[in-house]
């Protein structure tokens, strides 16, 4: 640290040990200077902000299991989060044929707000690509559906979707949950439950991947996934917002998949086979093998 004004120290100087110039301050992803967080003689640091306790930081990025091949866009807590908060199908009704009480103003108001909600989950959770163009958790954000009561009780609107991007859908969003494990998802979960692919709770029908969790006021509704295989064509049909941000692709989604041919036999992370470069054409060639026979 070369500025004393510097934000790093200012924030620190209500912490038991404060920051100082010439401390080796640790980046965020974003390039921002930690004000608790410094690297002292080839470790990584961690200062306790209420009473100054020096925590070391283990590095374990050079591990084999942090160096496997196709891992490189994953972000560290797509695969050591413990669990992502999902709320799906927030039915939101606005009554105007019924009085509503503000709280705040501590008297009536005209119309009546009421919420209900499908489904609540916290694992497995959906990854897609997120600001960074990296793999990260989603949570629905929001899966709103609007119903408007006019003052005969009349509905004006019935579960009304709004528009995002120009058209009707439903929304994800990439989420840093702030639920970290030492213990990562398994590799068979994450490479072959589909619910990590954007699927939701699925039924298999042949070359079909059919949703099983629907909103209960309305069948056409998907609610936990954003993904659909159709006669073995794979889209999604959410938006993942956020700059950047997307759904992976179908060819994405087919190489997360061919790795489960490898995951029979070779089911260790640290297996040597997953230090290389993969080979999909390989795969395929391992994967058609019985059926040229």
């Amino acid at each position: 640290m070369e500025r004393e004004n510097h934000g790093a120290v200012r924030e620190s100087h209500n912490y038991k040990q404060q920051v100082h110039i010439g401390d080796n301050l640790v980046l965020t992803a974003k390039g921002r200077p930690y004000s608790n967080v410094l690297s002292r003689d080839g470790k990584i640091v961690l200062v306790g902000k209420r009473n100054g306790a020096e925590h070391e930081c283990k590095v374990i990025t050079g591990s084999a299991e942090h160096k496997i091949a196709g891992h490189e866009r994953m972000e560290c807590y797509a695969c050591h989060t413990a669990a992502v908060p999902q709320c799906f199908g927030c039915h939101t009704e606005y009554d105007r044929s019924r009085a509503g009480y503000d709280f705040m103003k501590g008297e009536d108001t005209p119309g009546m707000f009421s919420e209900s909600e499908d489904y609540r989950s916290l694992y497995p959770f959906p990854l897609a690509l997120d600001q960074r163009g990296k793999i990260a958790p989603l949570t629905p954000g929001c899966q709103t559906f609007v119903t408007v009561l006019d003052e005969a009780g009349a509905a004006v609107k019935q579960e009304y979707v709004t528009e995002f991007r120009g058209k009707k859908q439903l929304r994800f969003a990439p989420v840093y949950s702030h639920n970290m494990s030492a213990k990562a998802v398994g590799c068979s979960q994450c490479h072959a439950d589909l619910r990590f692919l954007g699927f939701g709770q699925y039924v298999v029908s042949g070359q079909t991947v059919e949703s099983s969790l629907l909103c209960e006021k309305g069948d056409k509704h998907p609610l936990d996934g954003y993904m659909r295989m159709q006669d073995g064509h794979i889209e999604s049909f959410s938006a993942v917002v956020r700059e950047h941000s997307r759904a992976l692709n179908e060819q994405e989604v087919r190489r997360v998949l061919a790795v489960n041919q490898c995951l029979v036999c070779h089911d260790n992370p640290r297996d040597f086979i997953y230090q290389q470069a993969l080979d999909y054409d390989q795969i395929d060639k391992c994967f058609n093998r019985a059926a040229a026979k």
